[in-house]
């Protein structure tokens, strides 16, 4: 994952370790390749690392969030943010964790989902993972999620979107699955009918959510037959948004 800021860019990767499973590598660099600071961290020894996201927090000091995904021995997938200053040093690191007792909402996190970190006022981070509407034991709606936390690494705000059909599965983009704007936050996800391979008879839908994360609108981009994925969304000055990806029919 990469961002682009004043004449500088900021990298973080997976890299594998010659022994303990992956790390994790962070970069600055100028914008003709020169290297300003890069740091390795091998703490997470995951046995399967995913795509991170970087969020520049802090435009001044050149603080930022790293959001991290890590599979252990058992497949249990976790989600991490790790906060860090401008040599890529982590300071902070803290497990998004969601108190799923008790509630017939649930976060869940899949291998193949790609949440994203990105910068609100005060430093507050958000990403979106996907979630579950349970009734008993049984899950019922499916939907993605937008979560706020603090630089403390604190859950600080959690907005569900549930779309109304009950027989739907949905899945992030590959890159980028939502931006904010002044004004607005654009956010876009796939819908898998289950009735249908999941390879097919896909929807995408795109959300569009006030800065206190207040739904606005909803819209289907596609057609009702075929296949279609997402893998990056940019809000537009007009309030609306460009989205890209591919399709095919079946």
């Amino acid at each position: 994952s990469v961002i682009i800021y004043d004449n500088e860019i900021a990298v973080t990767a997976h890299v594998m370790l010659k022994t303990g499973g992956y790390g994790h590598l962070y970069a600055r660099l100028d914008l003709d390749g020169g290297r300003l600071a890069a740091q390795t961290d091998d703490s997470y020894n995951t046995i399967t690392a995913f795509t991170s996201s970087i969020a520049l927090i802090n435009k001044s000091k050149k603080d930022f969030a790293v959001l991290n995904r890590k599979v252990d021995s058992s497949g249990s997938i976790s989600l991490f943010i790790d906060t860090m200053d401008s040599t890529m040093t982590v300071r902070k690191s803290g497990k998004i964790e969601y108190d799923n007792s008790g509630s017939s909402v649930h976060i869940s996190f899949r291998p193949f989902d790609t949440p994203v970190l990105k910068q609100l006022e005060d430093s507050i981070i958000m990403m979106n993972v996907m979630s579950q509407k349970y009734i008993g034991a049984s899950p019922s709606h499916y939907g993605n999620c937008l979560v706020e936390t603090n630089n403390d690494l604190e859950i600080t705000n959690t907005t569900f979107y549930f779309h109304d059909q009950s027989n739907i599965s949905v899945r992030l983009p590959l890159r980028n699955s939502f931006e904010i704007r002044d004004d607005y936050i654009i956010s876009c996800a796939i819908i898998n009918l289950h009735s249908y391979h999941p390879y097919y008879k896909t929807q995408c839908l795109v959300t569009k959510y006030d800065r206190d994360m207040n739904i606005v609108w909803e819209r289907f981009v596609n057609q009702e037959e075929g296949y279609y994925y997402p893998h990056y969304i940019l809000a537009t000055e007009d309030g609306g948004c460009l989205l890209a990806g591919y399709s095919c029919d079946e």
